[in-house]
């Protein structure tokens, strides 16, 4: 049975070699998850889109924001200009991970917790989300949104959670 470092270094998900036996947080925060973020948790939601824009790749880099009026944010991406109430970086990656769920080349959103006043976020290529849930090490806080970025609209979750 391969460990956690083992089995994260198989399928190309670290940055750096011979992580610590952490939580997941933990590694993400000290940079050792390939595709990690940590958000600062007074960052605005209007200043952490871009980076996760950037971060999750595919079609979501063309994505524009038109207007902020409080919490509804006015987007375009492509052609179509949506409306999007926007509460929180959750509600945020939440988002992101259902408008982008039909596109297989933008990588899927998992909240990994809080840790040092920061929201730890990595983006997983869809392909391996599925593969990372029967892990006991891999219980990422956003179940919901993360099994809607990887199971296509009408479709029945491949996770089984």
């Amino acid at each position: 049975m391969q460990t956690k470092a083992e089995q994260l270094a198989d399928l190309d998900l670290l940055q750096k070699e011979r992580p610590p036996d952490e939580p997941l947080r933990t590694l993400c925060h000290h940079g050792y998850l390939r595709g990690g973020l940590s958000i600062a948790l007074d960052v605005k939601i209007d200043e952490a889109l871009g980076p996760l824009l950037e971060l999750i790749g595919g079609p979501a880099r063309t994505l524009r924001v038109l207007d902020i009026q409080g919490p509804v944010f006015s987007v375009k991406l492509g052609a179509v200009e949506h409306q999007w109430e926007l509460d929180g970086l959750e509600t945020l990656i939440d988002t992101l991970n259902r408008t982008f769920a039909a596109s297989p080349e933008v990588k899927a959103l998992a909240l990994l917790g809080e840790w040092e006043d920061m929201l730890q976020v990595w983006a997983l290529p869809k392909k391996l989300v599925s593969r990372l849930w029967d892990e006991a090490w891999f219980r990422p806080s956003n179940p919901p949104g993360l099994e809607a970025a990887i199971t296509p609209r009408g479709a029945t979750s491949p996770v089984g959670r």
